[in-house]
């Protein structure tokens, strides 16, 4: 009894010091806790970012509606093409638009 006791001790301290010691153990479980700790970090800077691009993009939206409220016939598109587009082709385009 005694033997298979001490031999059943080895294997259990051998098991334990490979799970504490070796790459692929304890240090690798650490190693990942860090990354997924700094992951979570840089992913609540990018939800914040995000947020405020959103309410950006609804002030911007809201700017335009403004915007075309106040002209309800649209901006002029051939003013934009004939500073856009120079010579012969900005003709033809300002014709197109009209």
């Amino acid at each position: 009894m005694r033997p298979t006791f001490y031999l059943l001790l080895i294997v259990a301290l051998l098991l334990q010091v490979q799970l504490w010691l070796s790459d692929s153990g304890y240090r690798k479980t650490h190693n990942l806790r860090v990354a997924v700790s700094e992951q979570r970090q840089q992913n609540d800077g990018l939800r914040e970012r995000n947020a405020a691009l959103d309410a950006e993009v609804v002030n911007l939206k809201n700017g335009r509606e403004a915007a075309r409220r106040a002209c309800p016939h649209g901006p002029r598109h051939d003013r934009r093409a004939r500073n856009l587009l120079p010579g012969r082709a900005g003709t033809r385009a300002r014709q197109a638009l009209t």
